[in-house]
């Protein structure tokens, strides 16, 4: 049975992965590549996080890399500047349709996340309803009721944690006042006019696979 593990340059998503690594799971990857939003070094340092659970387990991961960036433009493009504020939740979305579409064509049965509980704008718990909903397969969320504190600890045993705050994440997609409470209605208004699934199709299409 295989999972798979969205990872990003961040400290809590190659902890959520190092979870199910622990217990014997097979794992894949997928990291999205958000330029111009995020940094182009937020990528490289994803697949170093990969490199040093690699390391550690002993195997190399299947790791899939999307373009996302062309998504989260169109959206800027496309809504009206009051609906700026679903910006954060919509790239979610499609991130995980995305990964739903590839774990369904690559024999995963599941999705794994780093999200913890109210963290950021994106998890809070109205909002991981939200994203998680659009999911027809199941998503983990191991590390959902630890706080940081924690997760810093995890990430220190494990090796990864000093990879993930050496670069930082810097993140322009989000709006200067993010919605925290997302409605369901609100959102399928929104994507009504985005052409979720030519975008989905279209990330996955100019995806490229590497071993790491």
């Amino acid at each position: 049975m295989k999972i798979l593990a969205l990872v990003s340059g961040g400290i809590d998503s190659p902890v959520a992965m190092h979870c199910f690594l622990k217990k014997g799971y097979d794992v894949e990857c997928v990291i999205f590549e958000s330029t111009p939003f995020t940094k182009k070094e937020e990528v490289m340092t994803a697949k170093e996080t990969i490199k040093k659970l690699s390391q550690k387990y002993g195997k190399k991961f299947k790791t899939y890399i999307v373009p996302h960036g062309k998504t989260q433009e169109t959206f800027f493009n496309l809504v009206k500047e009051s609906d700026l504020k679903y910006s954060c939740i919509f790239s979610r979305r499609m991130m995980l349709r995305i990964s739903e579409k590839i774990a369904n064509e690559n024999g995963c049965s599941f999705l794994l996340t780093g999200d913890c509980l109210g963290q950021v704008a994106s998890q809070t718990l109205d909002n991981l309803i939200l994203i998680g909903n659009v999911s027809k397969i199941p998503v983990l969320r191991p590390i959902i009721g630890l706080d940081k504190l924690e997760i810093i600890k995890i990430a220190q045993e494990i090796g990864t944690y000093e990879v993930s705050i050496k670069g930082g994440i810097s993140c322009a997609v989000n709006a200067d006042y993010p919605e925290t409470h997302g409605k369901q209605t609100e959102m399928e208004r929104i994507e009504s006019s985005l052409g979720t699934e030519k975008l989905m199709n279209a990330a996955v299409r100019n995806m490229i696979i590497e071993k790491i």
